[in-house]
Protein backbone atom coordinates (compact mmCIF):
# COMPACT_ATOMS: atom_id res chain seq x y z
CA UNK A 1 0.00 0.00 0.00
CA UNK A 2 1.38 3.37 -0.77
CA UNK A 3 0.58 6.06 1.37
CA UNK A 4 0.96 9.49 0.22
CA UNK A 5 -0.11 13.29 1.47
CA UNK A 6 -0.30 16.02 -1.55
CA UNK A 7 -0.12 19.16 -1.18
CA UNK A 8 -3.43 21.54 -2.70
CA UNK A 9 -4.06 24.70 -3.54
CA UNK A 10 -5.57 26.15 0.05
CA UNK A 11 -2.66 24.67 1.33
CA UNK A 12 -0.81 27.18 -0.85
CA UNK A 13 -3.39 29.98 -0.75
CA UNK A 14 -3.37 29.30 3.01
CA UNK A 15 0.75 29.90 3.35
CA UNK A 16 0.83 26.42 5.22
CA UNK A 17 2.44 25.15 2.60
CA UNK A 18 4.06 21.53 2.77
CA UNK A 19 3.43 21.58 7.05
CA UNK A 20 0.23 19.35 6.36
CA UNK A 21 2.67 16.53 4.26
CA UNK A 22 5.37 16.47 6.48
CA UNK A 23 3.52 16.01 9.50
CA UNK A 24 1.72 13.38 7.42
CA UNK A 25 5.24 12.04 6.68
CA UNK A 26 6.37 11.43 10.19
CA UNK A 27 3.02 10.42 11.37
CA UNK A 28 3.28 7.29 9.11
CA UNK A 29 7.34 7.28 10.10
CA UNK A 30 5.68 6.39 13.31
CA UNK A 31 4.08 3.17 11.70
CA UNK A 32 7.67 1.68 10.02
CA UNK A 33 10.63 0.25 11.37
CA UNK A 34 12.70 1.02 8.25
CA UNK A 35 12.56 3.49 5.41
CA UNK A 36 13.65 2.80 1.83
CA UNK A 37 14.28 5.06 -0.47
CA UNK A 38 16.42 6.19 -3.83
CA UNK A 39 18.78 8.56 -2.77
CA UNK A 40 17.07 9.28 0.24
CA UNK A 41 19.75 9.49 2.32
CA UNK A 42 21.21 12.27 0.80
CA UNK A 43 18.40 14.01 -0.33
CA UNK A 44 14.51 12.83 0.56
CA UNK A 45 15.75 12.65 4.33
CA UNK A 46 17.32 15.72 5.29
CA UNK A 47 14.84 17.57 3.21
CA UNK A 48 12.32 16.55 5.28
CA UNK A 49 14.09 16.52 8.52
CA UNK A 50 14.74 20.39 7.57
CA UNK A 51 11.66 21.37 6.66
CA UNK A 52 10.35 19.79 9.89
CA UNK A 53 12.94 21.86 11.68
CA UNK A 54 11.76 24.91 9.89
CA UNK A 55 8.11 24.65 10.23
CA UNK A 56 8.98 24.09 13.81
CA UNK A 57 7.44 20.46 13.86
CA UNK A 58 9.53 18.69 16.90
CA UNK A 59 8.43 14.80 16.09
CA UNK A 60 10.79 13.72 13.45
CA UNK A 61 11.92 10.55 14.32
CA UNK A 62 15.41 10.69 16.35
CA UNK A 63 18.74 8.99 15.84
CA UNK A 64 18.14 5.65 16.37
CA UNK A 65 14.08 5.34 16.43
CA UNK A 66 13.95 4.74 12.51
CA UNK A 67 15.98 2.89 9.91
CA UNK A 68 16.45 3.07 6.39
CA UNK A 69 18.06 1.58 3.22
CA UNK A 70 18.88 3.79 0.02
CA UNK A 71 19.03 1.38 -3.34
CA UNK A 72 21.04 4.22 -4.62
CA UNK A 73 24.29 3.05 -2.54
CA UNK A 74 23.24 -0.58 -3.17
CA UNK A 75 23.56 0.27 -7.26
CA UNK A 76 26.48 2.70 -6.65
CA UNK A 77 28.50 -0.39 -4.57
CA UNK A 78 26.91 -3.57 -5.61
CA UNK A 79 25.82 -2.83 -9.50
CA UNK A 80 27.85 -1.60 -12.33
CA UNK A 81 25.71 0.67 -14.48
CA UNK A 82 25.68 3.75 -16.76
CA UNK A 83 24.07 5.62 -13.92
CA UNK A 84 22.83 5.14 -10.80
CA UNK A 85 19.56 7.09 -11.00
CA UNK A 86 16.46 5.41 -10.54
CA UNK A 87 15.10 6.05 -14.17
CA UNK A 88 18.53 4.28 -15.21
CA UNK A 89 18.49 1.12 -13.01
CA UNK A 90 14.25 1.09 -14.09
CA UNK A 91 15.49 0.57 -17.87
CA UNK A 92 18.29 -1.75 -17.15
CA UNK A 93 16.65 -3.60 -15.37
CA UNK A 94 13.31 -3.45 -17.75
CA UNK A 95 10.99 -3.02 -15.03
CA UNK A 96 7.08 -3.71 -15.85
CA UNK A 97 6.24 -0.23 -13.73
CA UNK A 98 7.82 3.39 -15.09
CA UNK A 99 8.77 6.43 -14.38
CA UNK A 100 7.59 9.40 -15.52
CA UNK A 101 9.39 13.18 -16.44
CA UNK A 102 8.81 16.09 -14.59
CA UNK A 103 9.56 19.09 -16.07
CA UNK A 104 9.98 23.22 -14.46
CA UNK A 105 6.83 23.46 -15.69
CA UNK A 106 5.44 20.90 -13.68
CA UNK A 107 6.77 22.25 -10.98
CA UNK A 108 5.96 25.87 -11.10
CA UNK A 109 1.99 24.90 -12.40
CA UNK A 110 1.79 23.31 -8.76
CA UNK A 111 3.57 25.90 -6.57
CA UNK A 112 1.40 28.46 -7.99
CA UNK A 113 -1.65 25.99 -7.31
CA UNK A 114 -2.52 24.63 -10.14
CA UNK A 115 -4.81 21.75 -10.00
CA UNK A 116 -3.76 19.69 -12.74
CA UNK A 117 0.30 19.91 -12.17
CA UNK A 118 -0.40 18.87 -8.92
CA UNK A 119 -1.93 15.96 -10.19
CA UNK A 120 0.68 15.58 -12.64
CA UNK A 121 3.37 15.17 -10.05
CA UNK A 122 1.34 13.26 -7.02
CA UNK A 123 1.13 10.69 -10.30
CA UNK A 124 4.84 10.56 -10.64
CA UNK A 125 5.34 10.22 -6.70
CA UNK A 126 3.24 7.06 -7.01
CA UNK A 127 4.80 5.51 -10.22
CA UNK A 128 8.13 6.43 -8.28
CA UNK A 129 7.86 4.54 -5.17
CA UNK A 130 5.87 1.48 -7.11
CA UNK A 131 9.69 1.67 -9.57
CA UNK A 132 11.35 1.94 -6.01
CA UNK A 133 9.80 -1.10 -4.54
CA UNK A 134 10.27 -3.33 -7.79
CA UNK A 135 14.04 -1.94 -7.57
CA UNK A 136 14.56 -3.07 -4.16
CA UNK A 137 13.13 -6.23 -4.60
CA UNK A 138 15.92 -6.88 -7.20
CA UNK A 139 18.60 -6.01 -5.00
CA UNK A 140 18.30 -5.68 -1.59
CA UNK A 141 19.71 -9.42 -1.43
CA UNK A 142 22.75 -7.83 -2.39
CA UNK A 143 23.58 -5.81 0.50
CA UNK A 144 23.99 -5.97 4.52
CA UNK A 145 20.63 -4.62 5.68
CA UNK A 146 22.30 -2.27 7.99
CA UNK A 147 20.40 -0.67 10.85
CA UNK A 148 21.51 2.82 9.86
CA UNK A 149 19.55 5.34 11.34
CA UNK A 150 17.81 8.01 9.75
Amino acid sequence: KIFGSTITPKDLKDKVYDRRVVEDFIGHCTKCDRLVGHYSKRFDTPYVRTRAIILGIDNFPSFGELYETDTWRIARDKLKLSSNRLKSIETAFKLSDTKTAIKPDHWLGALTGHQKDIDYIDDHCEKDVKVLEAVYNKIERYAFKANTSI
